[in-house]
């Protein structure tokens, strides 16, 4: 189902942890040192990620702000 999306927005405690393309979360994440090991689901794995439930709080933290100092779209 997350394949058939064209945007997507991923939230964790209130704070964007990535908003764009569907197609382009993986590539995000692999350019945050997170890649998604092959046969995963990239949408579980991210929100497996931004979850403190299933991550350290220090990791979630790190992606949440790995997003927020990205360069924004020109």
């Amino acid at each position: 189902m997350f394949a058939r999306l064209d945007l997507a927005l991923i939230l964790s405690g209130g704070r964007p942890a990535y908003y764009g393309l569907a197609s382009e979360l993986s590539g995000f994440l692999s350019s945050v040192g997170r890649p998604v090991p092959e046969q995963t689901n990239v949408a579980d794995f991210m929100l497996d990620a931004v979850n403190a439930d299933f991550a350290s709080r220090d990791e979630v933290d790190a992606l949440l702000e790995a997003w927020s100092r990205r360069q924004p779209e020109v």
